[in-house]
């Protein structure tokens, strides 16, 4: 009857072993479709992130160049690069 016991309690712990294994699996395997989803979204916002960096470069950009070419300074450098005088002005060569 002793050997029995023992031997009954052996198969109990080693049930239980068994339960939580697969416990452990289910578990890990039930967690995967929300874990791709959660490294999909970061993924898609550090696009977004580098998107924002470069657009907001290319706006700064544009405001530079914006706040160069709205002085009458700049306007008449830009002009006289492309050989414009005024009327009145004989050219230098």
């Amino acid at each position: 009857m002793a050997g029995l016991k023992s031997r009954n309690r052996k198969n109990g712990s080693a049930g239980m072993i068994l339960l939580i294994i697969c416990a452990i699996g289910l578990g890990l395997g039930l967690s995967f479709r929300p874990w791709q989803g959660f490294f999909e979204q970061r993924r898609q916002a550090q696009e977004l992130k580098t998107e924002l960096n470069i657009v907001e470069h290319n706006r700064a950009n544009l405001l530079r160049k914006e706040a160069k070419s709205g002085s009458g300074i700049a306007q008449e450098e830009a002009l006289r690069k492309k050989g414009y005088a005024l009327p009145d002005e004989k050219p230098l060569n």
